[in-house]
């Protein structure tokens, strides 16, 4: 199947829209209404993107009564161009080329995320020619890394509550990234 994802949580409210295609999956032990036994799943597809289409999935169990989750996340070759809303604050500079894979293995108990994970971004270029930042870092700073090896590699653990609204990812990459 195919799914469009218009989520409007962003800065400013505008709608994004991704698109998922090719995906299959399963969803099982799914025990309506209260749901209060694991509910597993083991989701694959494609993201869609401007310049290249990535492969996701998604795979563990989510228990929503008790706020508890075991889940495997991954995104592979997916295109940064299409993420940039999600991957940018509001003022930095655009993403014009660069390709992002990322590893979480988050484990959530009692609303407490605990999620090591690995982001690798590789071919970056910015739409803008001088100064600004990403994800926090100042440009020049990610341009460096990237000359290493063309790409920047980061091991991470989120951790955090889910009922936090200060509860973030881009602080704990900005850090490392820096």
């Amino acid at each position: 199947m195919a799914v469009d994802l218009y989520d409007a949580t962003g800065p400013g409210g505008k709608p994004q829209h991704l698109r998922f295609e090719q995906v299959q999956g399963t969803v099982a032990a799914l025990v309506l209404p209260r749901l209060a036994q694991p509910v597993v799943l083991d989701l694959q597809g494609v993201l869609k993107g401007v310049e290249r289409d990535g492969r996701v999935s998604l795979k563990g169990s989510v228990t929503p009564p008790a706020h508890a989750a075991n889940l495997a996340v991954r995104l592979e070759g997916v295109d940064m161009v299409a993420l940039q809303p999600y991957l940018l604050r509001l003022g930095e500079r655009s993403v014009r080329h660069g390709r992002l894979d990322l590893a979480i293995d988050a484990g959530v108990v009692d609303r407490r995320v605990r999620a090591p994970g690995q982001l690798t971004i590789t071919g970056l270029e910015f739409g803008e020619a001088e100064g600004g930042t990403f994800g926090g870092v100042g440009r020049r700073a990610v341009l460096a890394a990237l000359k290493r090896d063309g790409r920047i590699a980061l091991k991470f653990t989120l951790e955090g509550r889910t009922d936090d609204p200060k509860f973030s990812l881009d602080e704990s990459l900005t850090l490392r990234l820096a």
